[in-house]
């Protein structure tokens, strides 16, 4: 039985004291590459997305007092250029990080199968705990690496880049975006991990139960 394994099998019988994230990222580890072009991806689409909001507005702004035909038309090219690489960005970004995760889970799920074929105990009589744990909960991987770290780490890259951006033209303005970021994006999912966390070990024992007794 691998290292790895035998972590896995920790992590999902509650014996490791290492946060569950922390031990996903270690597995992720061999993939980290992968990971970290998709997240710049991401990043790119936010800020073309930024860009193309900030293009649009300086142009319906500068068209209302009916200039020269020629001092819109770069902004006008600039809208229709973002419009699209935002969308090619996305698809991209999309297509790099589920490779990269359905790469991981396939590695993490022939760990937990091998993890569970090597144990020396005889196997329950009620799997249906052990089927939620090799399809659900490795599942949940998916949802941590691309509905969590890797929007959080290219909404981080973003938000500093408009936070940079914003000085420039106004500090104060940029202290009240810092501001905003840091309640919305630090403080208040800190706040719900904490409060949902105790809930979520009381639930996952539960969910076990119940996927035996659907089993059965």
């Amino acid at each position: 039985m691998s290292e790895r394994s035998e972590r896995i099998s920790q992590v999902h019988d509650g014996s490791d004291g290492l946060a569950p994230e922390r031990t996903v990222l270690r597995l992720a580890r061999p993939y980290l590459g992968r990971l970290i072009g998709s997240g710049l991806l991401a990043a790119s689409t936010e800020l073309a997305g930024l860009t193309l909001m900030a293009t649009a507005t300086w142009l319906l702004i500068t068209a209302a007092g009916r200039p020269e035909l020629d001092a819109l038309t770069v902004a006008i090219v600039a809208v229709r250029a973002l419009a699209i690489s935002r969308g090619l960005l996305r698809y991209t970004e999309r297509l790099a990080g589920h490779d990269a995760t359905l790469r991981i889970i396939t590695d993490v799920r022939a760990r937990v199968f091998a993890t569970l074929a090597n144990r020396r105990t005889a196997p329950p009589e009620r799997s249906g705990d052990a089927l939620s744990r090799l399809v659900s909960d490795v599942e949940t991987v998916q949802d941590l690496l691309l509905r969590v770290l890797v929007p959080g780490a290219a909404a981080g890259v973003v938000g500093l880049l408009a936070i940079a951006g914003t000085a420039i033209v106004s500090p104060a303005a940029a202290l009240a975006l810092a501001v905003g970021l840091l309640i919305a994006g630090v403080a208040l999912p800190a706040a719900a991990t904490a409060l949902t966390r105790r809930t979520a070990d009381r639930v996952a024992p539960l969910r076990g139960a119940l996927a035996t007794d659907a089993v059965d």
